[in-house]
């Protein structure tokens, strides 16, 4: 019996198994790939998305993340049916080699220079693959460590998924950090892509090598049909559950999303800071916080109700960060890191407990899909963050007007989270 599968006992964990190790170890590979893109828009716009206007660059290299807007759903459709009827642990080899596979694809694309307007298209349809199986890695990952467990195992499970999320950030932001650095090499950027793809091939195999004995009461029938009206209705069902977990996870991201990606951005234009320092705050902060998660979470399993942590946290940044953003024009380097330390206090402890609170959300065969689909929404709404938030400020030429996203998106988790915590 394993976490994936809560058919063959009715007993609950006590301890990790090796399928746990790996899928935590494969969510620092998976968050590294899947950041390392967004981390380095700053010198892959100009190569993949040339404009005069450097801010129309940022702002279509940035918009190469909204394929997820259609991708994201479906990926978590297929996954989260594919898992019903052969198993997560086997869906979660095949999603992390085919984040390996786009990853790689992505470090040995040709430039706008070399083939033209090929080049952007290629990496749209690349992204948009990549997409898919990050969806199915991150929905059904998410529900095996922390399925069939006891509380208190859940919880631990839960930080120690978080903390590997901003494991394989960091290692991201290092990598990006590095490369603007040395950006007049042209080829080092593609070094971190290749790197990544090895590193999911690697844990992919070694997945696959106990996969076996995994997946215990899952078929092998590999024939299983998709899309079918049943699994439709089922997601129509669910669609409260599924638009709770879809602001939940847009917000427990867009923190991150905002203060790092964003914000390396627009803090350029607006301050004297530079792009090479807020790569530099964001790195140190990321460390910060990998560091913190594993403390508060350890914190939070001698509380009787984690999942308060998160309602408290979101309640702070919905009052205090417009008034903490009205300072950040021309501000210095110290003000933006202290907003920014704002920023991820709300963040650890928003997340520390998250999966558990998906777990108390989601139940029953389904889960897989239904959380999948969820959490692939609320992906698309942070990915559609810096776009979005860049282009308000495009327009309207006004900075406070970028913060009020934010807020928005805080308000509704709070009012989401509010009415769960009180059940």
């Amino acid at each position: 019996m394993t976490l994936s599968s809560s058919k063959s006992t009715n007993s609950l964990n006590n301890k990790f198994s090796q399928s746990d190790f790996l899928i935590i170890l494969g969510n620092v590979v998976h968050h590294y790939n899947t950041t390392l893109y967004t981390f380095l828009v700053p010198i892959l716009a100009p190569i993949f998305f040339p404009s005069s206007d450097k801010m129309i660059s940022l702002i279509m290299a940035y918009g190469a993340l909204t394929t997820s807007i259609f991708m994201r759903p479906l990926g978590a459709f297929i996954f989260g049916t594919m898992a019903k009827k052969i198993g997560p642990n086997k869906c979660l080899v095949y999603s992390l080699a085919g984040i390996g596979i786009t990853t790689l694809s992505i470090g040995i694309l040709p430039s706008f220079e070399k083939i033209g307007v090929l080049s952007p298209i290629l990496l749209l349809c690349i992204k948009s693959f990549g997409d898919i199986f990050a969806s199915g890695e991150s929905a059904i990952s998410k529900v095996c460590v922390v399925n069939d467990k006891t509380n208190a195992l859940a919880l631990r499970g839960s930080y120690f998924f978080e903390t590997a999320t901003m494991g394989g950030i960091l290692l991201a932001s290092i990598a990006s950090t590095l490369a603007i650095q040395i950006h007049s090499n042209y080829c080092v950027w593609r070094l971190y892509f290749v790197i990544g793809a090895l590193l999911a091939f690697v844990i992919a195999l070694l997945r696959k090598a106990i996969q076996k004995q995994s997946d215990v009461g899952f078929t092998n029938d590999n024939t299983t049909k998709l899309f079918i009206p049943s699994n439709l209705l089922i997601l129509w069902r669910q669609k409260v559950k599924i638009l709770n977990l879809a602001l939940v996870n847009g917000f427990a991201i867009s923190v991150y999303t905002f203060s790092s990606v964003t914000m390396n951005g627009l803090m350029p234009v607006i301050s004297n800071v530079t792009l090479l320092q807020m790569t530099q705050i964001n790195t140190y902060f990321i460390l910060l916080d990998t560091l913190l998660i594993p403390i508060v979470g350890t914190w939070l399993t001698k509380t009787n109700r984690p999942t308060y942590a998160m309602l408290y946290s979101v309640i702070a940044l919905t009052l205090f960060i417009c008034p903490f953003w009205y300072f950040v024009k021309d501000a210095s380097i110290y003000y933006i890191a202290l907003f920014k330390f704002f920023m991820m206090i709300v963040r650890v402890f928003f997340t520390c407990p998250l999966n558990v609170w998906y777990k108390d959300l989601i139940s029953g065969s389904e889960k897989y899909m239904t959380l999948g689909v969820g959490l692939s929404f609320g992906v698309i709404i942070s990915k559609l963050t810096p776009v979005l938030c860049l282009t308000i400020y495009k327009l309207m030429n006004n900075y406070m007007y970028v913060v009020l996203y934010m807020f928005l998106l805080s308000a509704l988790a709070t009012l989401v989270l509010f009415n769960t915590t009180k059940r």
